[in-house]
């Protein structure tokens, strides 16, 4: 004698309603991620052209002090 198996309408709405806000879930990380990342990105870019600045600028201010020295002496 073989058994049915029967499947409720609910659990299987209920099934639908979890794997679609799961689905909407993994959506909305996945901008949030693509957000922060870009995000991330932009301020190495932005540290990495400070200490570019930095270092230009300090070599500036280095030949002006030994241009002032030469002219000194």
């Amino acid at each position: 004698m073989a058994k049915t198996v029967s499947v409720s309408v609910n659990a299987i709405v209920t099934t639908a309603l979890l794997l679609a806000a799961a689905g909407g879930f993994i959506i909305y990380q996945k901008a949030q991620f693509d957000d922060l990342m870009q995000e991330y990105v932009d301020l190495k870019w932005q540290s990495g052209n400070t200490e570019a600045n930095l270092v230009i600028a300090r070599n500036h201010l280095e030949a002006c002090k030994a241009e002032r020295a030469d002219e000194g002496d």
